[in-house]
């Protein structure tokens, strides 16, 4: 009977140890599949919102670089000339030029088109500068430095808009070898660009095309 009694607890015994590796391979069989399946999921996880905020970002910038080049406000500009200050304002459709120089009057006047470019440069090289209010429709305003010690209006003869009528945005601008160039587009995509001199005339300075 005690021999019976042994075996049978030896059997149990034995079968209880073979449970518990059978269920210890099991769950390092499983937990490894798990885990791996965690981690492939996470990654998952992670590329998606890498390649979201991506695209979102390449998103944003083109609508800020599209509404920026619609909503580009030229004016208002401060010029300073030596201690001299000149503000130049927009506002209703009228140009205002506002200064410290006490021997000039503030100007307040219109301009065919809108503003679309203002250049401040030394196109005759005399080491002081002008300035140049240029509309998408070929208008130019220009005012240059006596010295810096006051400014005044710079006669402009014959305007960009008198070369070409059909103007619809100023491109770009260069002053070099003592001439302003300006550059015009029009609606067919085609480019203009009209070249100015700047002249001493008798009581003012000139702005004279070639």
């Amino acid at each position: 009977m005690n021999k019976y009694i042994i075996f049978f607890l030896v059997i149990s015994l034995f079968s209880c140890e073979r449970k518990k590796t059978s269920v210890k391979d099991q769950v390092q069989i499983v937990f490894p599949k798990v885990k791996e399946a965690v981690s492939t999921e996470n990654e998952k996880v992670v590329i998606t919102e890498i390649e979201k905020v991506e695209k979102t970002d390449e998103e944003n910038t083109k609508i800020n670089l599209s509404e920026e080049s619609e909503s580009v406000q030229v004016l208002p500009k401060r010029v300073l000339f030596g201690e001299l200050k000149v503000d130049i304002t927009e506002e209703d459709e009228k140009i205002q030029i506002t200064s410290t120089d006490e021997s000039a009057e503030n100007l307040n006047f219109s301009l065919k088109g809108k503003t679309d470019a203002f250049i401040e440069t030394d196109v005759d090289g005399n080491g002081f500068n002008e300035f140049y209010i240029v509309t998408n429709t070929g208008d130019l305003a220009a005012f240059s430095s006596y010295n810096n010690k006051s400014f005044g209006q710079i006669n402009v003869a014959k305007k960009p808009f008198a070369f070409y009528e059909d103007c619809t945005k100023v491109k770009f601008w260069e002053a070099k070898n003592k001439k302003l160039s300006i550059t015009f587009e029009n609606g067919a995509g085609e480019l203009y660009t009209v070249r100015y001199k700047l002249k001493m005339g008798e009581a003012s300075y000139q702005l004279v095309a070639e």
